[in-house]
C-alpha cells in the first residue's frame, strides 16, 4: 500500500499505512469496509509485477443510509476527510477496473461521499464512465475551504489583506518562525 500511497493521484494521509493502522485502531463503529481494488500493470507488459493501481474504501448503501439498494458508498474511518487512492500513472485504467469489479459484483452504483468535483479523481470516473455511455450524477454538492499551499506565504498573506493593511506588517515568515516568539 506504501507504493499507491507515494503514487496517489490525490495524495490522503489516511492511506499511509502507519497511520490507517492507528486509525483503524481507534476509529469505533467504522472499521469492517470492504475495499475495492485494482491491479494491474501499469507499463502495459504482461511480464511485470502487478502491482496496486487503485483501493476504495466502501460500505453497502444499507450501512450507509439504510437504503436496501445494490450500491456501494465510499468509506474511511474519519468520513469528511476521504479521498480515493489512485495511481496517478493509471488512474483511467484503475477506475476502469474498480468499476468493473462492483459491476461483476452485482454492485449499481458507487456513491462516491466528499469527493472534489474539479479533481483528477472524479475526472478519472468521468471519463471512465464515458467510455460505457455513462456519467457520474452530483446527488449534493458544497464548497469546502481548501489551503493553497503553493504559493509564497507573504504573496499569499498581501493577497488576502491587500495593500493597505500589510504596510509594516511582519512577513508571514517571520510570524510563523519560532525564533521571533518571546
Amino acid at each position: 500500500m506504501a507504493g499507491l500511497a507515494d503514487r496517489a493521484i490525490e495524495p490522503n494521509g489516511y492511506y499511509l499505512p502507519d497511520w490507517e493502522a492507528a486509525v483503524n485502531a481507534s476509529a469505533r463503529g467504522r472499521g469492517g469496509a470492504l475495499a475495492l481494488t485494482a491491479w494491474g500493470n501499469v507499463d502495459g507488459t504482461s511480464g511485470a509485477t502487478a502491482r496496486l493501481m487503485g483501493l476504495l474504501p466502501a460500505i453497502s448503501a444499507w450501512r450507509a443510509y439504510r437504503i436496501p439498494v445494490a450500491a456501494l458508498v465510499s468509506a474511511d474511518p474519519y468520513g469528511r476527510s476521504e479521498r480515493r487512492c489512485s495511481d496517478q500513472d493509471a488512474a483511467g485504467d484503475a477506475v476502469q477496473r474498480i468499476d468493473t469489479a462492483a459491476h461483476d459484483a452485482g454492485i449499481r452504483a458507487l456513491i462516491l461521499r466528499d469527493i472534489p468535483l474539479q479533481g483528477p479523481v472524479l475526472a478519472a470516473f468521468t471519463h471512465a464512465l464515458g467510455a460505457d455511455g455513462l456519467r457520474p450524477r452530483v446527488l449534493q454538492s458544497q464548497e469546502r475551504v481548501g489551503l493553497d499551499a503553493t504559493r509564497d506565504a507573504d504573496e499569499v498573506l498581501r493577497d488576502a489583506l491587500g495593500p493597505k493593511e500589510t504596510e509594516g506588517a511582519a512577513p508571514a515568515s517571520a510570524i510563523a518562525s519560532p525564533s521571533t516568539v518571546t
